[in-house]
């Protein structure tokens, strides 16, 4: 099954090629057993007609007036020739159709002396008749015996088989062949063309809800799966985009009670519980604004442009520097790529943040391949335990619980970087270096258009 092709299309064309290849065997089969049972008897009468006149002709012709009169009766396909040493040659066999010519030779030629001597197919390989039917016949040969002692040879090639047939019909079945196989190889691309766009589509829906929609045209049932593709997308972008309402109208109506509330807070006379109060308004503050970046990263409205993914992150890695960090980076000269500019730089720059406050020394790497383009950011600090490396990406969740605000964020670093990776048809990995430390993996893959 696994020489059988797996695609749609390989799999039209494999069928409507195969059925071509079986038709046409079929009537190269049918011409075969035609040519067997009736290609040479039309042809019978001429050659036993041209043979018996040319032969009584040598017979009362004297020798030297022989050769011109033996030149005359090649005409047809027909070869009359003197068989030098005048000795009969055996290499010849019947079958029930030569059979019937010597017959006919036989009643001719004998009332005026001549004597047939043999008649039959010519054996070209050997001695005796093939053994399968689509061995060539050979020509057919008559030999004839003059009063004089003379021995004369009429033959005519009307052998039949696999070469004869190739010859004769097998260009024009190449021809048909070759079309009809290009007929359905393009059959099976128009047949499935469809369906590849629909691919296409699915997988830049998956990466940005805002793709431009499929265009509805095509056979009846196409134009309905692009038409239900088309309003699924529709529904989606609209619940995207209430949901981003929603979050952005919650995040505006609680400023305004958290603000409230830091009024009220400066007027405590307690200055512990005046500094308590305002750091968890400030939490307050940060978790909305996150929650906000977070809704925002999923909604995709940032437009693709063409970047430089090297030079985004040297600009990474020197803002990090400026700030005191220590951070290394090795990128090729450039690394165009086709994405979201912001959008990029807010997931990398979160990785490299992370890595810098939890891991201390790190090291950004950018490769540029085939299929795509992959950054490794690796730190040296303690690493993640196994447990928490499938959950670091969940929304909200920290690693150690216990950490405060100016130390472990919202949880939503990792989530929102993901997010906008995904979107762009990639993915992050996290695992723990071998010589310590996290690894943290983007890969970008290039973009289908």
């Amino acid at each position: 099954m696994r020489l059988f092709p797996q695609s749609i299309a390989g799999r039209t064309a494999a069928v409507l090629m195969v059925g071509t290849l079986v038709v046409l065997a079929m009537g190269a089969g049918i011409t075969l057993f035609g040519v067997a049972g009736h290609g040479n008897r039309p042809s019978a009468g001429q050659f036993v007609d041209r043979a018996t006149m040319a032969v009584i002709m040598v017979r009362g012709a004297a020798p030297g007036q022989r050769t011109r009169i033996l030149r005359d009766a090649r005409e047809g396909g027909v070869d009359i020739r003197i068989l030098a040493g005048g000795t009969s040659r055996s290499n010849v066999y019947g079958d029930a159709f030569t059979d019937g010519v010597r017959r006919d030779l036989v009643d001719r030629l004998t009332p005026v002396g001549i004597r047939t001597v043999a008649v039959g197919h010519e054996a070209t390989a050997g001695d005796g008749p093939p053994r399968h039917f689509w061995s060539h016949r050979g020509p057919i040969v008559a030999r004839f015996r003059l009063a004089d002692g003379t021995l004369l040879q009429a033959s005519m090639d009307e052998g039949w088989g696999i070469g004869t047939l190739a010859s004769g019909i097998g260009p024009p079945l190449l021809v048909v062949g070759a079309g009809l196989v290009a007929l359905a190889l393009w059959t099976a691309w128009r047949v499935t063309r469809p369906l590849a766009q629909f691919v296409r589509a699915a997988s830049r829906l998956g990466a940005d809800v805002r793709t431009p929609l499929l265009p509805e045209s095509g056979p009846t049932e196409v134009r309905r799966a692009a038409g239900a593709f088309n309003a699924t997308q529709r529904r989606i972008r609209r619940l995207l985009d209430d949901r981003l309402q929603m979050i952005a109208a919650i995040a505006h109506d609680l400023r305004t009670p958290i603000m409230r509330l830091r009024l009220r807070a400066e007027s405590l006379e307690d200055d512990d519980m005046r500094t308590r109060v305002e750091a968890d308004l400030t939490e307050m503050e940060t978790m909305i604004s996150g929650t906000l970046e977070f809704a925002r990263a999923g909604s995709a409205t940032e437009p693709v442009a063409m970047i430089d993914l090297a030079d985004t992150v040297r600009t990474i890695g020197s803002e990090l520097a400026e700030l005191g960090q220590k951070i290394r980076v090795r990128v090729p000269e450039t690394v165009p790529y086709e994405g979201s500019p912001s959008g990029l730089k807010r997931a990398l720059r979160n990785l490299a943040e992370n890595a810098v406050e939890y891991g201390g020394e790190t090291e950004v790497q950018l490769r540029q391949e085939v299929a795509g383009v992959t950054v490794t950011i690796t730190d040296c600090g303690p690493g993640i335990s196994e447990a928490d490396l499938a959950k670091v990406f969940d929304a909200f969740y920290r690693v150690d619980p216990s950490r405060s605000r100016t130390t472990g964020g919202t949880g939503l670093g990792l989530t929102v970087a993901r997010t906008i990776v995904r979107r762009h048809g990639g993915d992050i990995t996290l695992t723990n270096a071998a010589t310590g430390g996290l690894r943290q993996t983007v890969w970008l893959p290039s973009v289908q258009h």
